[in-house]
């Protein structure tokens, strides 16, 4: 007896229950919920004044945010309007019951079809449905949802930049690179010739964000290790022109040579090769590729393919910078920059071509 087929809002809902449950989610029907039962909790068919929510989540026992199923193949851009009615249902609703919340409007939603994903902060300044690799773990919503600002706010509150030491080209380049940021323009490219101070550019640039944009991690990708080491020291050897504070008097740099991210590291600098293998799951990889540039362990421009890992959350970064992304942005890494960028925070892209230039992206 064959197994009837699936229709596609059903396939789609069996493949948001797998997001869910890759991302830490407890998921639950209604009618059996649980709250409590975990950090993180999706009730099925959660009803509110405006209809049922496909999937209302509880991070901490708290109601966060909402996710609505769509059917596989269905363009998510033309559903975002939707969007609202499961805030307004759930705003409503919470007018006569006492729900736990983090706020009486859903602060998070996310518009799925298992395959493609749109996430919402209603806390940004700019509010708008943007791609993301997957779906955000429990602990980070709660976390967002509790924050005075969220880092998107932040970013507008940067004090003026204290241009001592830097030649022209430098200030220019992060003045534009942070007026970028503010407007939320999601990519921004700034050029540099050769011997400008690219590297300085990203460790002042890294600092302002560390210290006061309120950023926790960034990402520094790398097309051979030996760059790594010489952004490494680039970056120990920047001198804040604020309080004279060394980079790394105040925040830890780590070099990945294993396999494991380090909880405590505020800048990791790794290969683009090193990373695809610590999105594969892989226990290590062998240092001698870190040396051999990304461009040469091309496999004739075949893409490579990454999945979700929990232990590299896609909000584990919240700023990417990219060197040599002339060479591994594109074509056979593409999903390993998209798996780091595609998150709700920041994150730019370092690039370095004839002239050198350095790219930015926001997600």
């Amino acid at each position: 007896m064959s197994t009837p087929r699936l229709l596609p809002e059903q396939e789609a809902r069996v493949l948001i229950d797998e997001l869910l449950e890759a991302a830490g989610w407890v998921v639950q029907d209604y009618q059996d919920a649980d709250i409590a039962a975990a950090e993180g909790v999706a009730v099925r068919e959660f009803p509110t004044a405006r209809g049922p929510v496909d999937y209302l989540l509880f991070a901490s026992a708290k109601a966060v945010g909402s996710v609505e199923a769509k059917p596989v193949g269905r363009t998510l851009r033309s559903v975002e309007s939707q969007a609202e009615r499961y805030a307004d249902g759930f705003e409503e609703s919470v007018k006569g019951k006492a729900y736990p919340r983090y706020a009486d409007r859903l602060p998070f939603h996310y518009i799925s079809t298992g395959v493609e994903t749109l996430f919402t902060s209603r806390r940004d300044p700019i509010r708008r449905p943007r791609e993301v690799f997957h779906l955000h773990r429990p602990e980070t919503l709660a976390t967002w949802a509790q924050e005075e600002h969220p880092l998107r706010a932040r970013l507008r509150q940067l004090p003026p930049l204290n241009t001592e030491g830097m030649r022209s080209i430098q200030q220019k380049a992060i003045r534009n690179l942070e007026l970028s940021l503010r407007d939320d323009r999601p990519k921004a490219l700034v050029a540099i010739t050769m011997g400008g101070g690219k590297t300085y550019v990203a460790a002042a640039e890294s600092y302002r964000l560390l210290r006061f944009g309120g950023a926790k991690r960034i990402l520094f990708l790398v097309d051979r290790i030996s760059l790594g080491d010489q952004a490494r020291d680039e970056l120990l050897g920047y001198v804040s022109p604020d309080d004279r504070r060394r980079f790394g008097d105040d925040f830890v740099i780590q070099v990945l040579r294993s396999n494991r991210i380090e909880p405590s590291a505020n800048v990791v600098i790794s290969t683009i090769q090193r990373l695809y293998s610590v999105l594969r799951g892989e226990e290590d990889y062998d240092p001698d590729l870190d040396e051999r540039s990304s461009f040469e362990l091309g496999d004739g421009g075949r893409p490579v393919e990454v999945s979700y890992q929990s232990a590299v959350p896609i909000e584990m970064f919240d700023l990417v910078w990219t060197d040599e992304c002339h060479r591994s942005i594109y074509g056979r890494w593409g999903q390993v920059l998209d798996y780091s960028t595609r998150s709700s925070s920041g994150s730019r892209r370092r690039q370095r071509r004839r002239p050198p230039r350095t790219s930015t992206t926001t997600s």
